[in-house]
This record gives C-alpha cells, sequence and structure tokens, in this order.
C-alpha cells in the first residue's frame, strides 16, 4: 500500500520533533529540494516565518504527538521562495509495540486549484465592491435627481401662477 501511495502522492517522513527523515521524489519536486537539503532539516524550511511560529502550527504538531491525525489545505514555501498548496494528511505511525515513533506526510500539490479559488473570491470580492459603488453613485444620483425635479416643480408652480400678461 505504502508502494501505492509513493507513486502517486508527494511524501515525507518526519521524527516527533519535526526533524525530516526522509522524502520521495515527488515530494522533492514539487518542492524544489532535493533530498540531501531537507534530511535532518525541521520541518518549519517548508513554510513561512508566520506560519511556522503560529500557536496552530505548534497545536499541530501537539495533536501528532498524541498520535491523532491531522488532515486539511495547507500553504506551504518552495524552496525558490514560491508558494505551494497541498491538500496533505500528516499520519502519526506506531511501531509493532504500539510507540508512537514518526509521522508521514501524504499530499497532492493542489496550487493551481488553490490560486483559481483564490482568483474566483478576489473577482466575486471586486464585483461585490463594485456593486457596492454603483448602489451608492445609484442612490446619490435618485438623489440629486430627485432634488432637481422639487426645484423645476417649484419653478414650474411659481411661473403657472404668474399672470399671463407678465409671462410674456
Amino acid at each position: 500500500m505504502i508502494t501505492v501511495l509513493n507513486r502517486s502522492n508527494a511524501v515525507i517522513e518526519f521524527s516527533l520533533d519535526g526533524m525530516t527523515l526522509n522524502a520521495n521524489d515527488n515530494f522533492l519536486h514539487a518542492i524544489g529540494y532535493s533530498k540531501s537539503q531537507i534530511i535532518g532539516k525541521h520541518q518549519r524550511i517548508f513554510c513561512s516565518d508566520e506560519e511556522s511560529n503560529s500557536a496552530a502550527y505548534r497545536e499541530s504538531w501537539d495533536t501528532l504527538r498524541s498520535g491523532v491525525y491531522v488532515s486539511e489545505r495547507f500553504k506551504r514555501v518552495r524552496r525558490d521562495g514560491s508558494d505551494i498548496w497541498l491538500e496533505a494528511s500528516y499520519n502519526p505511525v506506531f511501531d509493532d509495540t504500539g510507540e508512537l515513533y514518526k509521522v508521514i506526510k501524504f499530499a497532492t500539490n493542489i496550487t493551481e486549484q488553490m490560486n483559481r479559488e483564490l482568483a474566483t473570491v478576489e473577482t466575486s470580492k471586486f464585483a461585490y465592491d463594485t456593486s457596492l459603488k454603483t448602489d451608492s453613485a445609484a442612490k446619490e444620483a435618485l438623489k440629486s435627481f430627485k432634488q432637481r425635479r422639487r426645484q423645476w416643480v417649484s419653478y414650474r408652480s411659481k411661473w403657472l401662477k404668474q399672470p399671463l400678461a407678465s409671462q410674456n
């Protein structure tokens, strides 16, 4: 089963303290590192400083060390500094005696999908903001129209009340 997952997923193994033990070629290709550049390095090298210093990051590792898997979408950083999005599960691994001894991460690169989703969100936000501005402009135009109409009605009313001789 692991062989099948290795073929189709980006796979990386960590010690319980987050040090990289091994990674397959799919992972290395996705992240832009060679194996020698990551073995023995902490998992933080794949995270932004903000992420790796966050309480959520520490809590995730505490959860893993308690034997519970973590699965979600993760934003990580490639070697070249660009973002990569991974749909991943971090899976605690137990030995034959039931002792937790490492964590294996199975991941799929979903960067293109996330970029499309984020672009859709940005486009939707732009459309919403534009509609708010359009609505506001329309209300201002209506207010101005009503004010001018009142002025015109007032003027027309005064004009109609004047004797016919003075209108010439």
